[in-house]
């Protein structure tokens, strides 16, 4: 389409295998129109990158031929030979050409996403709002690498599309196995079965992980808080005996000072976390675990503690955003890689974690299992005494 004009129609059937035998395909069964026209977009756009080649062959051919208008001219008038300074010249205008072809698609991407916000409203209208935010498309733009754990298996990516997007999940039960309806909503939220607290402990776990990786000392998992000698906290302190945190460190923030981090994963589809965006919500439980901790923490443990927020669908809180800052500047300087590469692979290895662990709950068995008074205690001593 680059290459040669007025193909428009040419790239019909083409479209048409996209909407009726592709996109079921991924999703598990057909989409509306509005979904099309969202997975049209660029992902960090929250679409999927997956274009209307009817839509764009004109608009990618004109932009073509105004990248390449200098090499044409060359070829044209046979030129055999350019010299320096004309050579700086052209890549120059090529270079200024491609800028402004990629400012006339972001342009249009926004404008396209814009038209599709006000068209819709709902639950679906915030999903939309809060996939902007960065981080939440990742895993759909990194290579499948099973070592990282950066894999999905078909029903997983049609899952996390199905979340994506708000669509009914496919080949689910209607009820909860605690009674209630198992909504997407719902299921985020369900305590039964203990995913919820799995979903916390694996961010916990690779947190800490990377903080040894990444040269902290005295790394702990769930570090039991020094007790109270009657020391005066603020009415929202937890006060308890043998308090505990996520994760302890030394050697984050300076030399030699102790970190305190404690994690909390909101639904952002409850609605108590829909009333403000995303982002004041994220603010929001950073401000209750700072009631909670912070006080302690800096007058009886003499720390720092920082709050790590994120969403079910993986944005990032304020304070999280700037600890995996750090942490990526720690491991890059201990591993003499790339800043860039680091901060990348470590959102990446978070947000699979919590897509994953979200895909397991949403999944995840609820019901009781059958009961046999023999295996209470699982005592195998008498099997091998026979």
């Amino acid at each position: 389409m680059r290459t040669t004009p007025n193909v428009k129609e040419k790239f019909e059937p083409l479209e048409k295998c996209i909407n009726e035998v592709f996109i079921p395909r991924i999703f598990g069964g057909p989409v509306n129109t509005l979904i099309r026209e969202i997975t049209k977009l660029p992902t960090k756009y929250t679409g999927l990158n997956i274009f209307d080649p009817v839509e764009i062959s004109t608009r990618e051919f004109q932009a073509s031929k105004n990248a390449t208008t200098s090499q044409v001219k060359n070829i044209i008038q046979q030129k055999l030979e350019i010299n320096d300074v004309e050579w700086a010249e052209q890549q120059e205008e090529m270079n200024e050409e491609h800028k402004k072809i990629s400012k006339n698609k972001k342009k249009e991407s926004l404008e396209k996403l814009e038209n599709i916000i006000s068209e819709v409203d709902g639950p679906l209208r915030r999903q939309i709002e809060d996939l902007r935010q960065p981080g939440t498309s990742s895993w759909l733009t990194t290579l499948p690498i099973r070592e990282y754990g950066f894999v999905l298996n078909k029903q997983e990516f049609k899952d996390a599309l199905a979340i994506r997007y708000m669509l009914p999940l496919a080949d689910i039960s209607e009820t909860c196995g605690c009674g209630e309806s198992a909504t997407i909503e719902h299921l985020l939220s369900c305590m039964r079965g203990g995913y919820t607290n799995a979903r916390h402990n694996q961010v916990r776990d690779i947190t800490a992980i990377m903080m040894k990786n990444s040269g902290c000392g005295d790394v702990k998992i769930e570090p039991t808080l020094l007790p109270l000698t009657g020391e005066e906290l603020n009415k929202n302190s937890n006060t308890r005996e043998m308090a505990r945190l996520d994760v302890s460190g030394r050697n984050f923030w300076s030399k030699g000072d102790k970190i305190f981090a404690d994690i909390r994963i909101f639904n952002s589809l409850a609605p108590t976390n829909q009333i403000n965006t995303i982002e004041k919500t994220a603010e929001i439980h950073e401000g209750q675990k700072k009631r909670a901790y912070g006080e302690r923490i800096l007058n009886v443990e003499r720390a720092t503690f920082t709050p790590l927020v994120f969403s079910t669908i993986g944005t990032f809180g304020p304070e999280a955003e700037r600890f995996y800052k750090r942490l990526a500047g720690l491991y890059s300087v201990k591993s003499k890689q790339s800043y860039n590469d680091a901060i990348r692979y470590i959102r990446l290895r978070l947000s699979f974690c919590i897509l994953k662990s979200v895909l397991i709950q949403i999944r995840g068995y609820r019901g009781s299992l059958p009961f046999y008074p023999d295996l209470i205690d699982m005592n195998l001593v008498p099997l091998f005494l026979l």
